[in-house]
């Protein structure tokens, strides 16, 4: 009796075991098949999320003999919106401690609908006990999609800065985006960046932040761009882009500038460009094999390592990496060699020579220009060189196209002001500088080429240390800084002053470290129409450290304000009330303007009074 109750006791025992071992499920998926990430898995509408898969224990068999495996084969709980990688995902009794993934790829219908939850799940085939008909589920979120809205193009002078301000982001919810904002020249800059955390400067060509897309719209309302050219110019703002990049979304490629401190070398570029990845896309040094696409990486307006070479078989040039690795492109020098195959080059003139003046090895590895003088062409250069701190980064293949929300907007820069007249835009020009006076009429200063000037403002007289006792500057007074070639330079000067008649103006000047005004009787002085405004002209020589420069005698430097004065009019007989003068504020130094004479009225008013009083004094007399 004692015996067989015990027998019973082993087989509940046994049984117990055997449920604790087995079990349920659903109770024990955590422990038995791992997901990572295991919650919170939120994937934007349209693009897709890696999840890793890790079993937790041995796969242990009763006879393994018949094969001792796991198998999952997900699906998705709704087709229409994610999808799922179809392959089962399986593990056999050696390899159980190595993880496998599945890729989940969300849908876009174009429609915003906020956020959706769905799952993928699969039931465990194997004939291990342990695992067999477990269920596996991963939930995820679908993130309503973010997009661009806004404008296509704007237009500006090259003088102005040209407000950007319906560029918006929208979509479902407040979800944090990651802008990233690249022109190829000019500067952008956004006014309001509460909320916003960048990678990068504040300021430029490229801005690369993130922000809750509440905190993101409200800065893209204070968006503005300082061209720097007269030009169309592509602005492309794009979501979860990298900085110093350009998306193509044609091709599905994205072209990226690196910036190394190291000055790296060929082969630490391609290294390091082969070791970054964006959407499983491996990277790799930039191959160009099109017009179209060296109009891309153009946009980036860099030099840096490019991914050919003539390592292998001299004058055999080939790309390195990506999708055309191992294709030969040009065969020979500059001189005897050609294209292969009808391949896209675009070599500068005499590349490639093979110099081999710092390298016996030679020049083996594809270099690009910047937009400079060169225009982006190419060059083949020693690959040992650090001769640029850049390399252009390329990612994107037939299996990995890149995919990202953007938006290119055009800029129209039209041509800014030309105010001395010589057909070149004023501000391409360093020897020339344009400002508006304190009337609102603009000034020009233009000095010979080859110098620069800078500290160009305008200022009101009633802001200097003294006034000047006999004209007013109706204007106000230029004051600016010239530097010139060498020291002891001469060069001559040109100030144009908009809507004016030279007839009633004369040149002065104000001498900050004698506090006086004093006329330029040797300039010459001309009028204009200039565009259909009266312009007057005044034209004199200077040289440095003369007594028109009055930066105490810094060498190969001048300051040497200049300003017109107005003539004084004569009105016989009329006391004239005193005017209230302009007042702003700015810096006093090194300055000249416009004037109206004051002495004449002083002694017009004076003799008034006189005969006045002479008057009065004859005819008490006769009264008498």
């Amino acid at each position: 009796m004692r015996r067989a109750v015990k027998s019973k006791f082993h087989i509940l025992l046994i049984g117990l075991l055997a449920v604790i071992l087995i079990g349920s499920p659903v109770a024990v998926f955590a422990a038995k098949i791992n997901s990572s990430p295991s919650s919170n898995i939120s994937i934007n509408k349209g693009q897709s999320r890696t999840v890793q898969l890790q079993l937790s224990q041995p796969i242990i068999c009763p006879d393994p003999s018949g094969g001792c495996t796991v198998e999952l084969t997900f699906a998705s709980s709704d087709p229409s919106k994610a999808t799922v990688s179809s392959l089962p995902v399986t593990w056999n009794y050696t390899d159980w401690a190595q993880s496998r993934t599945i890729t989940i790829q969300t849908l876009d219908d174009g429609q915003h609908a906020g956020n959706q939850n769905l799952s993928v799940s699969a039931t465990a085939v194997s004939n291990a006990p342990y695992y067999a008909g477990f269920q596996v589920t991963v939930p995820f979120t679908i993130v309503d999609a973010p997009v661009f809205t806004g404008s296509t193009s704007f237009t500006g002078s090259r003088d102005d800065t040209i407000p950007i301000t319906d560029l918006q982001v929208t979509g479902a919810g407040n979800d944090v985006v990651h802008i990233n904002l690249f022109v190829p020249s000019g500067s952008l800059t956004l006014g309001t960046t509460t909320g916003l955390t960048f990678e990068g400067q504040a300021t430029g060509r490229n801005l690369n932040f993130s922000g809750t897309r509440t905190a993101v719209n409200n800065a893209l309302t204070s968006l503005t761009f300082k061209p720097g050219k007269t030009a169309t110019v592509a602005l492309q703002a794009t979501i979860d882009g990298l900085p110093n990049s350009v998306y193509d979304p044609g091709s599905h490629h994205l072209y990226q500038t690196v910036a190394s401190e190291d000055y790296p070398t060929w082969d630490e570029a391609n290294t390091a460009a082969q070791s970054t990845s964006l959407q499983a896309a491996t990277g790799y040094l930039a191959n160009i094999t099109s017009e179209h696409e060296q109009d891309m990486v153009s946009r980036l307006n860099s030099d840096g390592w490019l991914g050919g070479s003539d390592s292998a078989t001299e004058g055999e040039w080939q790309w390195t990496g990506g999708p055309e690795s191992g294709q030969t492109f040009w065969s020979g020098d500059a001189t005897t060699g050609s294209a292969v195959n009808n391949s896209y080059t675009h070599w500068t003139d005499g590349m490639p020579d093979n110099y081999t003046g710092s390298n016996s090895n030679g020049e083996n590895c594809l270099q690009m220009y910047d937009s400079g003088s060169q225009g982006n062409r190419w060059n083949d250069q020693n690959c040992e060189a650090r001769q640029s701190p850049n390399y252009i980064s390329e990612y994107g293949d037939d299996t990995h196209p890149i995919s990202l929300t953007y938006k290119d907007i055009d800029i129209h820069v039209t041509p800014g002001r030309d105010l001395n007249d010589d057909g070149t835009e004023d501000a391409d020009q360093p020897h020339v500088a344009d400002m508006q006076g304190v009337d609102g009429k603009w000034f020009a200063v233009a000095a010979d080429y080859g110098c620069e000037l800078t500290n160009t403002n305008v200022v009101a007289e009633n802001t200097l240390a003294t006034q000047d006792a006999d004209y007013d500057y109706t204007n106000g007074l230029i004051n600016f800084t010239g530097t010139c070639r060498s020291p002891g330079m001469n060069t001559s000067i040109s100030i144009y002053y908009y809507d004016a008649l030279i007839d009633d103006l004369q040149p002065r000047k104000y001498d900050p470290n004698t506090q006086t005004y004093t006329t330029l009787s040797d300039a010459v002085l001309e009028q204009r129409t200039i565009n259909g405004h009266d312009v007057a002209v005044a034209t004199y020589h200077m040289s440095d450290g003369s007594d028109l420069d009055t930066d105490n005698g810094t060498a190969g430097q001048f300051t040497d304000p200049i300003g017109f004065a107005q003539v004084p009019q004569i009105t016989p007989v009329v006391v004239p009330a005193v005017a209230e003068q302009v007042t702003t504020s700015s810096d006093s130094t090194h300055l000249a303007g416009t004037g109206e004479n004051r002495s004449v009225y002083i002694m017009l008013a004076t003799l008034a009074i006189v005969l006045g009083f002479g008057l009065l004094t004859h005819k008490y007399s006769r009264d008498l």
